[in-house]
């Protein structure tokens, strides 16, 4: 009896301790996930292309000169288009393009009474502005009260932004000696 109790407890102790060759295989599941944050990116230097002559990339400019618009022996607005190319804009989901004019056009910065009562000279000169990017083109025309156009792109882009000025007008009136501005705002992402 002491043989066969020694036998069954021997085998007892064999099945509660599993089996003697491990598994050939095993799998487990590893989860990886992450969230993307909404990513809009311009970089700060455009290549400026203003008629025939272009600046090359890298060029850090920003501010477009009288000089560059109005003809320095009479004083008359040239017909010109000012281009800023910005390579390599990306923004990784459907956002708007938004373009606007803080002054409603080109708004002479000095004194009316340097003006006179003689009609021959403009203060304001209103112009067309035009952004292009990830199918979206918002466009605005100054008619001297602040103005802007947002309109949403295609999906997520990358790609060149395009901000054109052109169709300057200054009712064929020639331009005052001194300052004209307004400031341009181009997003992507945000509307202007």
């Amino acid at each position: 009896m002491k043989k066969l109790f020694a036998t069954t407890a021997l085998l007892a102790l064999a099945a509660a301790s599993g089996p003697a060759f491990a598994d050939s295989s095993a799998t487990t599941n590893i989860t990886i996930s992450g969230t993307v944050d909404e990513v809009c990116s311009i970089p700060s230097a455009p290549i400026v292309h203003m008629g025939a002559t272009s600046s090359a990339p890298g060029v850090d400019s920003f501010t477009v000169t009288m000089a560059d618009l109005a003809y320095p022996t009479s004083a008359l607005l040239k017909n010109r288009t000012v281009q800023l190319e910005y390579e390599n804009v990306i923004c990784n989901y459907a956002a708007n393009v938004g373009i606007g004019s803080a002054n409603g056009g080109l708004r002479y910065v000095g004194s009316v009474s340097e003006v006179g009562t003689d009609d021959n000279f403009a203060t304001n000169i209103n112009y067309r502005g035009l952004a292009i990017f990830g199918g979206a083109e918002p466009s605005f025309v100054t008619e001297g009260a602040k103005i802007s156009d947002n309109i949403p792109t295609t999906g997520a882009a990358l790609g060149s932004l395009i901000v054109q000025i052109d169709s300057m007008d200054a009712d064929g009136k020639r331009l005052l000696n001194g300052t004209y501005s307004d400031v341009i705002t181009v997003a992507v992402g945000a509307n202007v």
